[in-house]
Parts: C-alpha cells; structure tokens; sequence
C-alpha cells in the first residue's frame, strides 16, 4: 500500500502543474544558481503522483520524506518566484527533495545510484540536482514540527485530502510512534 502523504503531495504538485500549465508560466528560469537544472526538455510520461508511487515502491523511504520534499519545493519557489512548477521540473524537484529528506531523516536510504535509477535520471543529474537544491535551501533542511502540522492540515483540507483525513491522521500517528525515538513527536494529534 502506498502511504497516503504519497497521494496527498502527488495531488497537490499536480493541480500546481496544471494551474501554471493552464497559465502558459512553465519556462526555465534564470534565477539564482542553477534552477535551470531542474528543467528537462521533454516531460516524463508519468504524473507526479504516479512518479512519487514509483520512488516509493523501488526506492521507499519514510513517507515523511515527501512531505518535506513538497516543504522543500515550496521554500524553493518561495525564495525563486519565478520558479514554477511543471511537468518539466516538478519530478526532478521532487526527486533531489526526497533523496535530501531520506538522507536527513532516515537511519537508512538508498544509494544515489539507485534513486537516479529509480527516478529515470543519470547518477550524475541527480548528484548536481541534489547539490543544487541544497545550496537553494542554504543547506537548511530542518522542518519544524510547527510547520510540518501547517503543511499535513494544508494537504488534508486539498480535494483528495478531505476524503482521506481519518485514514492519514491514523498512519502518519503509526508512523510517528514507530520513529518517536529517533524523530521525536511532530505533535499531530491524532485519535
């Protein structure tokens, strides 16, 4: 079973895509560093939600690691407006976003090796894009537990998130009990 945070993040990444695509806004951009790294000249054929399935299934890590990812996501777009998410970028950036948390938040993760190949990208892409998305993050990849409540409730009041809400709180507090003693507590309380 895939967790649902998987489907929650996938969905949100999608209408975001949708919405920029529908805006014609989906250029590479020029921002600082090298955000052009991130942008691929043909779309994968696979959605973002398919795509985070996938990464999970060949590559699973803590279904946390793709909440941090979208945090991460957003705190790039925050810091380069004109940044926008689509179908040429959103993967790579999702990709860099959940090997970063693996590496931050699990005992155990995979090789890059096997995230690039699990992400369909060359070792070499995915080493440059992570380094990337880590100098934009100012190599701050530490989420408050504050924040990560901010961004579930965010997800959970999402069009998929509303029928998924009791089955989320559940998992995610199992999940959470299970790494209390490495992660500590992120203060969901759930029922």
């Amino acid at each position: 079973d895939v967790p649902l945070i998987i489907t929650l993040v996938g969905g949100a990444v999608e209408r975001i895509v949708r919405r920029n695509e529908r805006a014609g806004s989906v250029q590479p951009v020029d921002g600082p560093g090298h955000m052009h790294l991130f942008f691929c000249n043909k779309a994968p054929s696979i959605g973002v939600e398919m795509y985070l399935e996938r990464v999970y299934k060949y590559a699973p890590c803590s279904p946390v690691c793709f909440l941090y990812s979208y945090i991460f996501l957003d705190r790039l777009v925050k810091k380069c407006p004109d940044l926008r998410l689509s179908n040429q970028n959103a993967h790579r950036l999702l990709i860099s976003g959940v090997v970063l948390a693996a590496k931050f938040l699990d005992d155990r993760q995979y090789s890059n090796v096997h995230y690039a190949k699990v992400g369909g990208i060359s070792t070499r892409e995915l080493n440059m894009l992570e380094f990337e998305m880590l100098c934009q993050l100012d190599f701050s990849v530490f989420v408050q537990p504050q924040l990560l409540n901010q961004y579930l409730l965010y997800l959970f009041e999402s069009p998929k998130g509303v029928s998924f809400r009791a089955q989320l709180e559940f998992k995610a507090s199992q999940h959470l009990n299970s790494k209390s003693g490495h992660m500590g507590s992120i203060g969901i309380n759930a029922p």
